[in-house]
């Protein structure tokens, strides 16, 4: 059948991607759809867990990354520092100095490290402190104690949490003797003092929401400033970690000799740099980054640093010929053009997962606008937040 047009159901083979039918028949096929379009966002590789979407083990993936970024990172600020100090440029002390490390006090990050320092942290809780974190639990959708309609059940059950969280995946896998025992999911709360904890800031990213963001607060960046961001994807209790970059093999098109924009890059002395034009000389595979030249200053940049490309003499040889082969006469181009076949809008070819995921955002925005209009045409006041 051609695009478009019904089949003996009645039903469209094709057309736009809507979310919420496919999450009606699986939330597992929207988690990997989740999954293929952060992967291709952030041109990352995504966490694969023993135990489909569990939390403890995508979290402990995420830890592993951030300690290997971190001593990743080390090394490209002293290669950094070297080509500084051959063009003359000098760094202050605050800007040349290690922020410090939590491989010392943690070591290789594991599931029964993170369950360790939250049973830690929670076991000395008492008072208004413990209905404090019950209170944040219980109003969590990603908590177990979202389910409870009191803080008097929570309150309840707190030991038998605490002693949970004491058993680890792997171990339930196996079976326990303790038939009351239940693998506890990681919440907001959870992730806040693991956040603290290892000084890393935790970006948690979900399908058609805002992402959640964990780090420690103003009052407590002199303590326990974090040093790495570890990035998350989460959909109805499914949980997959965002880990090191995509070879360059695996871009559509290679980026060396390209001319690109950076873009936001670590706070410190590299920091003036973001949103510079820099030219892309090679990929170094040790550090897992691209290296790029601003004028004379050389750098190491990781692939969602760099922002968009500006030029590239073989792209644009590409595109002159494309060009002329579907306009010899050079006149203007035809758009009618299949699905998938057509233009990249800002980098983002219609065929792939993330326009699909764009172009359902702006169907739902309209929607909504067109709803509000009616009801305004028909004499009633538009519901805030209809959808």
């Amino acid at each position: 059948a051609r695009p478009g047009a019904q089949g003996a159901s009645g039903r469209r083979p094709f057309g736009p991607m809507d979310s919420r039918r496919v999450d009606g028949a699986s939330p597992e096929l929207t988690f990997d759809l989740l999954r293929v379009w952060a992967s291709d966002a952030r041109c990352c590789q995504v966490g694969v867990t023993q135990l489909v979407g569990c939390p403890w083990q995508a979290l402990t993936q995420a830890l592993r990354r951030a300690r290997h970024d971190r001593r990743r990172d080390r090394a490209a600020s002293a290669a950094t520092l070297q080509s500084c100090l051959a063009l003359g440029l000098r760094l202050s002390a605050d800007e040349a100095a290690d922020d410090g490390d939590v491989d010392e006090m943690w070591g290789e990050p594991s599931e029964r490290a993170l369950r360790q320092c939250l049973l830690e942290s929670y076991v000395t809780k008492e008072g208004d402190e413990l209905l404090a974190i019950l209170k944040a639990k219980q109003n969590d959708p990603m908590s177990y104690f979202h389910a409870y309609r009191n803080l008097e059940s929570c309150a309840f059950h707190w030991r038998w949490y605490l002693y949970c969280l004491t058993f680890e995946t792997s171990e339930l896998a196996r079976g326990v003797d303790d038939p009351c025992v239940v693998n506890m999911p990681i919440d907001s709360v959870d992730l806040h003092v693991l956040s603290r904890a290892f000084r890393t800031q935790i970006v948690v990213t979900r399908l058609m929401e805002d992402p959640l963001c964990f780090s420690s607060s103003e009052h407590e960046i002199a303590d326990h400033r974090p040093n790495h961001t570890v990035r998350l994807l989460y959909h109805k209790g499914l949980w997959a970690a965002l880990l090191g970059p995509l070879g360059p093999e695996a871009e559509p098109r290679p980026l060396v000799d390209a001319v690109v924009e950076l873009g936001v890059l670590p706070t410190g002395p590299l920091e003036v740099f973001s949103g510079k034009t820099a030219v892309v000389t090679g990929f170094d595979r040790v550090l897992d980054c691209y290296l790029v030249k601003v004028g004379r200053l050389s750098l190491a940049v990781e692939r969602p640093q760099i922002k968009q490309v500006v030029y590239h003499e073989r792209w644009a040889s590409d595109q002159d010929r494309v060009r002329t082969r579907e306009d010899p006469q050079g006149g203007r181009w035809s758009w009618s053009l299949a699905p998938g076949c057509g233009p990249a809008y800002r980098g983002i070819p219609d065929g792939a997962l993330e326009f699909q995921v764009l172009h359902e955002l702006v169907r739902r925005q309209a929607r909504r606008r067109l709803g509000d209009m009616m009801q305004e045409l028909a004499g009633r006041t538009s519901v805030p937040g209809h959808n």
